[in-house]
């Protein structure tokens, strides 16, 4: 039974890599997407649309499960601006990296019409603010979902502006998850 909240949806895609990940931490992932109410055939699938979210719930109960509390950022790794499907297209075919993120920006809801994406500036114009959020209300427990959307827009930004690119800041709205100098580590 799908409440309101489930309505809020995001491409398959968004969990590529889960299997794999799962299973190399020693986990069952048939059993932790069941238990999260997504049908397994979905993960994975950017032609497949899943509950926001139930799939956020998933990244936690994985996390704690596990173990892993930098479950997010290592599920990132398996993904990239493919996981985007015409979203991702639109940015890789963008003329400059500002272009590809007004692209984001602009047909995001394609990819889930509950996240904002977007490039605010704020403060020096030569360092834009990439922004993200969950449009959810009530907002569930969301440190792995936001830890994995980070890590997939790095691993964008490494696609766009090469493999020696680094962010200068990183912030989230959660307490950190491990300690600092994995996320220098990461970022």
């Amino acid at each position: 039974c799908l409440t309101v909240q489930d309505m809020s949806i995001i491409r398959g895609s968004s969990l590529t890599g889960l299997t794999e990940t799962v299973t190399a931490l020693g986990g069952d992932c048939r059993a932790f997407v069941a238990g999260a109410g997504i049908r397994f055939d979905d993960v994975g699938r950017h032609d497949h649309y899943i509950s926001l979210p139930r799939s956020i719930r998933l990244m936690e109960l994985v996390a704690t499960d596990l173990h892993t509390p930098d479950f997010g950022r290592r599920l990132a790794k398996q993904q990239g601006i493919e996981i985007l499907g015409a979203v991702g297209l639109a940015g890789r075919n963008a003329a400059t990296v500002g272009d590809a993120f007004a692209a984001f920006e602009k047909f995001m809801a394609s990819y889930s019409p509950a996240i904002s994406a977007r490039i605010a500036p704020k403060g020096d114009p030569h360092l834009p603010r990439f922004e993200y959020s969950f449009l959810l209300d009530p907002l569930p427990p969301q440190a792995q979902a936001m830890e994995l959307a980070m890590g997939v827009t790095l691993q964008v930004l490494l696609h766009l502006l090469g493999s020696t690119y680094c962010p200068v800041h990183v912030h989230f709205p959660h307490s950190p998850l491990t300690s600092p100098a994995s996320y220098r580590d990461y970022y």
